[in-house]
């Protein structure tokens, strides 16, 4: 009775080592596809970068656009209107690079959805790894069209889905064209919309301060008729 007991044990143990060991090899087999993506996705990042003509050759991308000035050009390169280059001058100390990013990112890229909070910027200027890679590919979504995802869901559905045009294209600016017009069209209408919003707040500037002299002059109005009260008086 108690060799059957300890056969049955041993039996559960060996398939119980056995699901471990599936299971151990799935995960594997997971990180191994997701690892695959990830490089997939960095080499398809690298060659759209390569595709654009930009004032420096890419050496170590991390540190190439942490001056903003790169980036900058990549926007220009789609939306020519949108970017003043000579608003990004080439930069070697963190706080001039800070705020070539702070710039761009008030100038332009509010204008087109990819406002960068600060913790962003500073992992930028900082050269942190991926740190500009990701903001490539935010970039080249919005380019073509495609919404941009919340930090949750991000970093999984990128894996699988944010560069597959890319690896279907050999070159894609030629074959987004359209999109890539009617993109810049909207960005455009953005910007001559937030042009318009801050002529109104001068305007409205103008328009208090006006008011405020107007009642300045009524006091010194007061003033001088009090004055000209007491000299008849006299």
């Amino acid at each position: 009775m108690e060799d059957n007991e300890n056969q049955n044990q041993k039996e559960i143990e060996i398939e119980q080592n056995n699901q471990n060991q599936v299971e151990e090899g799935m995960v594997e087999q997971e990180d191994d596809n997701l690892e695959e993506a990830e490089d997939n996705k960095l080499m398809y990042i690298y060659e759209w970068v390569d595709s654009i003509p930009l004032s420096r050759q890419k050496k170590n991308i991390s540190r190439d656009f942490n001056d903003a000035v790169l980036f900058a050009e990549m926007i220009k390169y789609h939306y020519p209107r949108l970017v003043d280059l000579h608003n990004y001058p080439s930069a070697s100390s963190t706080k001039a690079k800070i705020i070539n990013w702070e710039t761009l990112n008030k100038k332009v890229l509010v204008k087109i959805g990819l406002k960068l909070g600060k913790n962003e910027i500073d992992d930028l200027v900082r050269s942190k790894p991926n740190a500009i890679e990701n903001l490539l590919g935010r970039l080249y979504n919005i380019i073509n069209g495609k919404p941009q995802m919340n930090n949750a869901s991000s970093k999984k559905h990128h894996l699988n889905n944010n560069f597959n045009n890319m690896s279907n294209n050999s070159n894609i600016h030629r074959n987004n064209n359209n999109m890539i017009i009617n993109n810049e069209e909207t960005a455009e209408l953005i910007n001559a919309i937030n042009e318009k919003d801050q002529e109104i707040v001068k305007l409205q500037e103008y328009i208090k301060t006006l008011e405020q002299k107007i009642e300045i002059s009524k006091e010194n109005q007061k003033q001088l008729e009090l004055k000209i009260k007491e000299l008849n008086a006299i």
